[in-house]
């Protein structure tokens, strides 16, 4: 009896706070498992197939540069995969175990994501960031694909805080590993590139101001030797010249050729069931719409309270440093002509963290009004828990577009089309005859850069195709020679709208 009177007292005076972060904390292990739900099952996108193929092409002997036109995308990321698809072998179900390494991925960036926020902005904004973060339709929508982005954002966001750990107990060892993982994010993908000029700028900054002039170079090092051992490696191989032309001479014209625009805000229209799991305009739109301008007022407030002070400190720096290089990201798409989901992935984690700084602020700023205080912490976790709700319940919804008719389609094709037999264009685990692999649409390819690749027809006859799968979309994309080549000696099999045959 007396142990059931101290466990009774103990609940009656439980802190409210304490008892609300247990409230949001329970609720979070359901959020968890929709989230993981969602990117697990949702179905798989093209591009997700294009880096698979990569992996195969690379794992049968096809070199990156010289025989696969691999655009921006170095060959880090297929590199990665490769052991899992060696070790388990093409197929779908091995596409499914990658999707546990890109979820497996997220967890890590998340995890390091929170101890960046808790070393720079404090525990409650660390506490506060996490459910922010977690909530963000974007984020659940592209943080678990199969794509060099999130490869680049878990190795961007472990070196971030590597580099952060080091600033406050600066050795050249620290921050020469922490340049390894920031160029090798760089190096992986360069859509974090404005992240790490501000990075590099701040960097400069502070070494000047505390005269840490060999830890900085170290940074400096460690950031370009991923890049000197990449160089090396293409050298090696003679891909350097082709490496350099595809992934900066012509990265902008190919990253412009698109028939069609996407403008910066076009996930922000209602009524879209793959980003918010349902149509209309649910809470998790009004969730997207707030986070932006939720995280301006806390850029606004962290530049005033920086300003508020007399002298420049390193938590001042890095929390400078996040915030430009949210404006530096978000700059950067306005100079893209088509803007994807994953181009907010280096966006999203500063987006919440921001908007936790808001919060938090805003807490702070009514600490001294006890009812205040207190009903807006009520309010607060009560809005919590519904957007937890309403989040599992989309994240559902979306986990239930599922890849199974994907794969009875692709299942299908292999049976008209045997294992190591060569077609065109290349068609997931096949060889392939021509450097524009499957999941790029060959009809993206600027002409001026088509002209320069290996002639169609020629490598068509060279390899004796015996199955061409073209569409009369397709048809319409491709050069008016290349288009009367297939017409003069292919037909279309009956009753399917892709797949051509050789004439006799």
């Amino acid at each position: 009896m007396n142990e059931m009177k101290s466990k009774s007292r103990y609940f009656r005076f439980i802190p409210l706070t304490k008892l609300l972060i247990i409230i949001i904390g329970i609720a979070l292990i359901p959020l968890v498992i929709s989230i993981v739900k969602s990117g697990y099952l949702y179905v798989l996108d093209n591009d997700e197939f294009n880096h698979v193929q990569l992996t195969y092409l690379y794992a049968h002997g096809s070199r990156p540069y010289l025989d696969i036109y691999n655009s921006v995308y170095t060959p880090l990321f297929g590199w990665f995969l490769l052991p899992v698809f060696r070790t388990m072998g093409f197929s779908f179900a091995t596409i499914a175990f990658t999707r546990y390494i890109m979820i497996l991925l997220f967890a890590i960036r998340v995890v390091a994501s929170f101890f960046i926020v808790h070393k720079i902005f404090g525990k409650r904004i660390a506490y506060l960031f996490i459910p922010m973060f977690l909530l963000d339709p974007f984020v659940v929508f592209s943080s678990m694909q199969i794509r060099p982005d999130n490869l680049m954002m878990t190795v961007y966001t472990v070196g971030l805080l590597l580099f952060t750990l080091a600033l406050y107990k600066p050795k050249p060892a620290s921050s020469y590993m922490a340049g390894i993982f920031l160029g090798t994010s760089l190096l992986i993908l360069p859509k974090i590139l404005p992240s790490i000029g501000i990075m590099l700028i701040a960097l400069s900054v502070w070494s000047i101001i505390k005269k840490k002039y060999i830890f900085a170079g170290a940074s400096l090092v460690g950031l370009a030797s991923p890049f000197v051992l990449f160089a090396f490696y293409c050298l090696l191989n003679g891909s350097f010249t082709e490496m350099f032309t595809q992934a900066v001479l012509e990265a902008k014209a190919a990253y412009s050729h698109f028939p069609i625009h996407i403008p910066l805000g076009n996930f922000y229209i209602p009524d879209n069931f793959l980003v918010y799991g349902t149509m209309g305009k649910p809470l998790t739109w009004f969730y997207a719409w707030f986070l932006p301008f939720a995280a301006c007022i806390g850029i606004f407030v962290t530049v005033m309270e920086y300003l508020k002070k007399h002298f420049i400190d390193t938590s001042g720096v890095l929390k400078l440093m996040l915030a430009l290089s949210l404006f530096a990201q978000w700059g950067a798409l306005f100079f893209l002509q088509v803007i994807f989901m994953q181009h907010y992935l280096p966006i999203s984690w500063l987006y919440a963290l921001f908007a936790a700084v808001t919060i938090d602020y805003t807490l702070t700023t009514i600490s001294t009004y006890k009812g205040a205080r207190a009903t807006a912490k009520i309010a607060l976790t009560v809005l919590a828990v519904v957007m937890i709700l309403t989040s599992i319940r989309n994240n559902i919804h979306r986990s239930k577009m599922d890849s199974t008719n994907l794969i009875t389609a692709f299942t299908n094709r292999w049976l008209q089309i045997p294992e190591g037999t060569y077609t065109f264009p290349n068609y997931l685990f096949r060889p392939s005859i021509f450097p524009v692999t499957y999941g790029y649409f060959i009809g993206n390819v600027p002409p001026a850069i088509l002209n320069r690749l290996p002639n169609i027809p020629a490598r068509i006859e060279q390899y004796q195709i015996p199955f061409l799968l073209v569409d009369e979309y397709l048809m319409s994309k491709l050069p008016v020679e290349v288009a009367a080549y297939i017409q003069n000696h292919y037909t279309r099999v009956d009753g399917d709208g892709e797949l051509m045959t050789r004439k006799p």
